[in-house]
């Protein structure tokens, strides 16, 4: 996942909008909703595939050959990995906002020499 630069924070600042700081928090509301999104899809992957392997191994009718099985729990695995490391971007996620507010403000008084700059 694309993480916010001190760019993006000038890009902020040189737009010729008023509320930078709100549209800081729209563009980290953004990439939070993302990386949750994700984090909630590998979770939910885990959890169907470990319902499968549950109904697989329990059912009556079912054969599960152990490579089938171990193919399995290997997705399970795999997907609650990529799961928790959705969770780390989202927490990555805050501490950009946190840091980029900082140099938001600090940059601040120093818009129009960003602004006659990028021109």
């Amino acid at each position: 996942m694309r993480r916010l630069t001190v760019a993006d924070v000038e890009e902020l600042l040189v737009a010729d909008d008023e509320d930078a700081a709100q549209r800081l928090t729209q563009l980290v509301d953004w990439h939070l909703d993302r990386a949750m999104t994700l984090a909630r899809l590998y979770f939910g992957a885990a959890a169907l595939l470990l319902a499968a392997l549950l109904a697989a191994l329990f059912g009556s009718h079912t054969h599960l050959s152990t490579v089938e099985g171990i193919l399995v729990g290997l997705g399970i695995v795999a997907s609650g990995v990529m799961g928790a490391y959705g969770l780390s971007q989202a927490g990555k996620v805050h501490e950009d906002y946190v840091a980029a507010l900082r140099l938001l403000r600090e940059l601040a008084p120093l818009t129009p020499l960003l602004r006659l700059f990028r021109e």
